[in-house]
Protein backbone atom coordinates (compact mmCIF):
# COMPACT_ATOMS: atom_id res chain seq x y z
CA UNK A 1 0.00 0.00 0.00
CA UNK A 2 1.14 3.86 -0.53
CA UNK A 3 1.04 5.88 2.38
CA UNK A 4 1.85 9.72 2.31
CA UNK A 5 1.92 11.97 5.61
CA UNK A 6 0.77 15.13 5.78
CA UNK A 7 2.21 17.83 7.99
CA UNK A 8 1.21 16.28 11.79
CA UNK A 9 2.65 12.98 10.67
CA UNK A 10 -0.76 11.21 10.03
CA UNK A 11 -0.37 8.02 7.51
CA UNK A 12 -3.37 8.91 4.23
CA UNK A 13 -3.47 6.42 2.39
CA UNK A 14 -3.13 6.99 -1.72
CA UNK A 15 -6.02 5.73 -3.82
CA UNK A 16 -6.09 7.20 -6.78
CA UNK A 17 -3.72 6.21 -9.53
CA UNK A 18 -4.83 8.96 -12.20
CA UNK A 19 -2.96 12.39 -12.49
CA UNK A 20 -3.25 14.74 -15.48
CA UNK A 21 -0.85 13.47 -17.47
CA UNK A 22 -3.49 10.48 -18.40
CA UNK A 23 -6.55 13.18 -19.45
CA UNK A 24 -5.51 12.92 -22.86
CA UNK A 25 -6.36 8.68 -22.72
CA UNK A 26 -9.42 9.57 -20.57
CA UNK A 27 -10.52 12.21 -23.49
CA UNK A 28 -9.96 9.76 -26.13
CA UNK A 29 -11.56 6.58 -24.42
CA UNK A 30 -14.67 9.11 -23.95
CA UNK A 31 -14.96 10.56 -26.71
CA UNK A 32 -14.83 7.02 -29.07
CA UNK A 33 -16.83 5.74 -26.56
CA UNK A 34 -19.20 8.86 -27.78
CA UNK A 35 -18.36 8.41 -31.41
CA UNK A 36 -18.24 4.95 -31.86
CA UNK A 37 -22.09 4.32 -32.03
CA UNK A 38 -22.94 7.31 -33.73
CA UNK A 39 -20.58 7.06 -36.46
CA UNK A 40 -21.61 3.07 -36.82
CA UNK A 41 -25.37 4.19 -37.10
CA UNK A 42 -24.46 6.85 -39.76
CA UNK A 43 -22.72 4.49 -42.05
CA UNK A 44 -24.80 1.48 -41.36
CA UNK A 45 -27.72 3.96 -42.37
CA UNK A 46 -26.22 5.18 -45.04
CA UNK A 47 -26.77 9.11 -44.06
CA UNK A 48 -24.26 10.77 -45.92
CA UNK A 49 -25.75 10.01 -48.73
CA UNK A 50 -28.57 11.88 -48.29
CA UNK A 51 -27.12 14.35 -45.54
CA UNK A 52 -29.67 17.20 -44.33
CA UNK A 53 -30.51 17.96 -40.88
CA UNK A 54 -33.58 15.67 -40.62
CA UNK A 55 -31.17 12.56 -41.28
CA UNK A 56 -28.48 14.12 -38.73
CA UNK A 57 -31.67 14.15 -35.78
CA UNK A 58 -32.91 10.83 -37.04
CA UNK A 59 -28.73 9.31 -36.22
CA UNK A 60 -28.85 10.77 -32.95
CA UNK A 61 -31.82 9.44 -32.41
CA UNK A 62 -30.92 6.01 -32.97
CA UNK A 63 -27.76 6.31 -31.48
CA UNK A 64 -29.19 7.36 -27.98
CA UNK A 65 -29.97 3.78 -27.63
CA UNK A 66 -26.79 2.30 -27.73
CA UNK A 67 -25.16 4.76 -26.07
CA UNK A 68 -27.90 4.60 -23.00
CA UNK A 69 -27.09 0.89 -23.29
CA UNK A 70 -23.19 0.92 -22.77
CA UNK A 71 -24.06 3.70 -19.77
CA UNK A 72 -25.32 1.08 -18.26
CA UNK A 73 -23.07 -1.43 -19.24
CA UNK A 74 -19.92 0.64 -17.70
CA UNK A 75 -21.55 1.71 -14.50
CA UNK A 76 -22.44 -1.56 -13.95
CA UNK A 77 -18.54 -3.04 -14.35
CA UNK A 78 -17.85 -0.06 -12.75
CA UNK A 79 -19.42 -0.47 -9.90
CA UNK A 80 -17.97 -4.52 -9.92
CA UNK A 81 -14.83 -3.25 -9.84
CA UNK A 82 -15.27 -1.02 -7.29
CA UNK A 83 -16.48 -3.49 -5.27
CA UNK A 84 -14.19 -6.43 -5.72
CA UNK A 85 -10.70 -4.56 -6.55
CA UNK A 86 -11.16 -1.10 -4.29
CA UNK A 87 -12.24 -3.23 -1.64
CA UNK A 88 -9.22 -4.98 -1.02
CA UNK A 89 -6.47 -1.95 -1.99
CA UNK A 90 -5.85 -3.30 -5.56
CA UNK A 91 -6.60 -0.90 -7.52
CA UNK A 92 -4.28 -0.20 -10.71
CA UNK A 93 -4.06 2.13 -13.24
CA UNK A 94 -5.92 0.48 -15.69
CA UNK A 95 -8.95 0.22 -13.04
CA UNK A 96 -8.86 3.50 -12.32
CA UNK A 97 -9.02 4.90 -15.98
CA UNK A 98 -11.79 2.47 -16.28
CA UNK A 99 -13.68 4.31 -13.60
CA UNK A 100 -12.69 7.29 -14.40
CA UNK A 101 -13.98 7.09 -18.19
CA UNK A 102 -17.54 5.69 -17.21
CA UNK A 103 -17.95 8.75 -14.82
CA UNK A 104 -16.69 10.91 -17.70
CA UNK A 105 -19.21 9.45 -19.94
CA UNK A 106 -22.32 9.13 -17.91
CA UNK A 107 -21.79 13.32 -16.69
CA UNK A 108 -21.48 14.16 -20.26
CA UNK A 109 -24.33 12.10 -21.72
CA UNK A 110 -26.56 12.96 -18.73
CA UNK A 111 -25.93 16.59 -18.96
CA UNK A 112 -24.63 17.78 -22.24
CA UNK A 113 -25.53 14.52 -24.76
CA UNK A 114 -28.99 13.88 -23.51
CA UNK A 115 -30.23 17.93 -23.70
CA UNK A 116 -28.54 18.16 -26.74
CA UNK A 117 -31.02 15.34 -28.37
CA UNK A 118 -33.62 16.64 -26.10
CA UNK A 119 -32.88 20.01 -28.02
CA UNK A 120 -32.57 19.16 -31.06
CA UNK A 121 -36.16 17.45 -31.06
CA UNK A 122 -37.68 20.08 -29.45
CA UNK A 123 -36.53 22.60 -32.03
CA UNK A 124 -37.62 19.78 -34.79
CA UNK A 125 -40.55 19.23 -34.01
CA UNK A 126 -41.28 23.40 -33.41
CA UNK A 127 -39.91 23.67 -36.98
CA UNK A 128 -42.45 21.16 -38.52
CA UNK A 129 -45.58 23.01 -37.05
Amino acid sequence: MKYTYNDNNFAIKNTMYIDNSHSFVLNLTTIGLFLAPLLWTVFTRKLFQNFNTNNLIIAFNRTLFFQIFIGIFLIIISFFIDKLIYTNDDGNLASALFIEATYYYTVIGFFIYLPFVGLLNIINWVAKK
